[in-house]
């Protein structure tokens, strides 16, 4: 009885943060902005302190994309162009793998169960976690590089499949192309925004600009073969599953 009550408390507390999040979407952002510019001032402490609003936006729902532009953007300023897009790509990506472990651990303390029941309803998600259970570390990896699920909601959904804990977690590497390139725009921003010092020497701004094309369209075409491959394994196991049926 007692663990019922908490999966509802938990559930009413993720539900109610979406809700307020939708609502006061405009005093998020500034309140997030407040927080960067902070940051800018104390990098040291507000390192730690991104690590810890990162992962409340994370398990909240709250967009993190603001926070990881932010990131790139800061650090370019604190540390240079490459060190300081390299740091804020390891602290973005330490932060989301948090954010993204506590996700997975509620979603599937909370759901799985009730998943579990219904699952043999819906044939696409038996497929899919039958894909995640036997392949857990390859899958989860693609579906990373392929965001075909908002990054929160899929750690969320992914608590409710089979996939191992350790396979889950191992594949946060494929968070990795996607917190660079976004770390890389957000210094970027931070160099277009001092373009006016780039008069003289206006190699630096192409070099930037078309730096930022190339890690979009890198992160595009990664995306893309990611999710082919997802797809041809999702429908392998399909087929798979059909033969054993009319076998039976």
């Amino acid at each position: 009885q007692c663990k019922t009550w908490l999966k509802i408390g938990i559930a009413l507390t993720i539900v109610t943060c979406i809700v307020l999040a939708i609502v006061f979407k405009d005093t998020s952002s500034d309140i997030i902005q407040d927080f960067l510019k902070w940051m800018e001032e104390n990098p040291v402490a507000g390192s730690f302190a991104f690590i810890a609003v990162y992962w409340l936006c994370t398990v909240l729902f709250l967009p993190g994309s603001l926070l990881t532009l932010g990131a790139g953007f800061i650090f370019r300023k604190v540390a240079g162009p490459w060190l300081g897009i390299l740091l804020a790509t390891v602290l973005v990506f330490n932060a989301a793998c948090l954010g993204a472990s506590t996700s997975f651990l509620l979603g599937r303390f909370v759901l799985r169960d009730k998943v579990t029941e219904y699952k043999s309803k819906y044939a696409t998600f038996d497929v899919v976690d039958q894909v995640v259970e036997q392949q857990g570390f390859k899958v989860t990896a693609l579906l990373r590089l392929s965001p075909i699920i908002p990054f929160n909601a899929f750690n969320y959904f992914m608590g409710l499949t089979s996939v191992k804990f350790r396979d889950y977690n191992m594949a946060h590497i494929g968070m990795l192309p996607g917190a660079f390139a976004f770390c890389f725009i957000g210094g970027t921003l931070g160099a277009i925004g001092e373009s006016v010092g780039f008069v003289d020497n206006p190699v630096v701004l192409i070099v930037t600009i078309v730096g930022t094309v190339i890690a979009v369209i890198g992160m595009i075409y990664i995306s893309r073969i990611a999710k082919q491959e997802f797809d041809r394994i999702a429908q392998q196991e399909n087929e798979n599953s059909t033969n054993t049926n009319h076998d039976d």
